[in-house]
């Protein structure tokens, strides 16, 4: 028998981004990918909450034009955090919904971000 899936549609948080958006993470996108995938993220989900309400910065992602990576650093990790909203993440009044979480690997993931579209201005990138 195949192992039970998660409900995706119930809730681990919502919360809102630098830019005032609201963002939300699925209890079956976390159990059945970040965990499964990055087995690095298990019980930092709070770590990955973080990385959206005060990420050092925010990259435009190249697998989907309304994708963007939020990076965090804690003292141990920084980390990426995928987001896909309804629309550009600029644009007034965009929701959007986290794709995935991961300990950031530059020679890994390098390509699929592109361009800074925001910078946190009370830190400093690599620093908590």
């Amino acid at each position: 028998m195949a192992p039970k899936k998660s409900n995706p549609a119930s809730l681990i948080f919502t919360t809102l981004d630098p830019l005032g958006q609201e963002v939300t993470l699925y209890t079956g996108t976390w159990n059945d990918h970040i965990v499964v995938g990055h087995v690095e993220m298990v019980g930092l989900d709070s770590l990955v909450r973080q990385a959206i309400e005060d990420p050092y910065q925010i990259r435009q992602s190249t697998l989907h034009p309304t994708a963007y990576r939020f990076e965090f650093t804690d003292l141990s990790m920084t980390i990426g955090v995928i987001v896909t909203y309804a629309g550009p993440i600029l644009s007034a009044s965009q929701t959007g919904m986290i794709n995935t979480a991961y300990p950031i690997q530059p020679a890994k993931y390098a390509s699929q971000v592109g361009a800074v579209i925001w910078n946190n201005p009370k830190k400093k990138k690599g620093r908590p």
